[in-house]
């Protein structure tokens, strides 16, 4: 279980961490992380709408619990019946159930847009990302973090 505490503080230290990445000319790892503080707030905001109040589940038993809870589980029936659909990187995944889909896809198109480029395995990437590439971007998460309500 990941506490709703942790996440909170794992998103702001994704954000400094992309900060000091990119003062340093560490473009790409610094988009990178800027990706990853969106997932982890996407996480955290699932963790408010599907009522986990010790955090979010890491494992089939942890969600199991959650499943039976009776806080939770009339959203499970209609909406989340296997962690897996929760457990990913897959940021449109994630918005659809954090609530905020229609807010964010509608208000913040461009943003969200960019944003969607982000890719866990970017990690093994070579690709040069320039820093216009990396400020616009991380821009754009910063605009997303702004208004997930989180």
């Amino acid at each position: 279980m990941i506490a709703k505490n942790d996440l909170r503080t794992l998103v702001k230290n994704r954000l400094k961490d992309t900060k000091v990445l990119l003062e340093n000319r560490r473009y790409s790892t610094a988009k990178y992380m800027a990706g990853y503080s969106i997932e982890i707030a996407l996480k955290l905001k699932i963790c408010y709408i599907f009522k986990f109040k010790h955090g979010y589940p890491e494992n089939d038993i942890e969600f199991a619990a959650y499943k039976t809870s009776p806080i939770s589980s009339a959203l499970f029936k209609t909406t989340v019946n296997k962690i897996q659909q929760l457990k990913n990187h897959d940021l449109s995944r994630l918005l659809k159930y954090s609530g905020e889909e229609y807010t964010i896809t509608t208000s913040f198109v461009r943003e969200w847009n960019d944003v969607l480029s982000w890719d866990p395995i970017n990690r093994y990437s070579t690709r040069i990302v320039r820093k216009r590439e990396a400020v616009r971007f991380i821009t754009n998460c910063n605009t997303i973090l702004a208004n997930l309500n989180y």
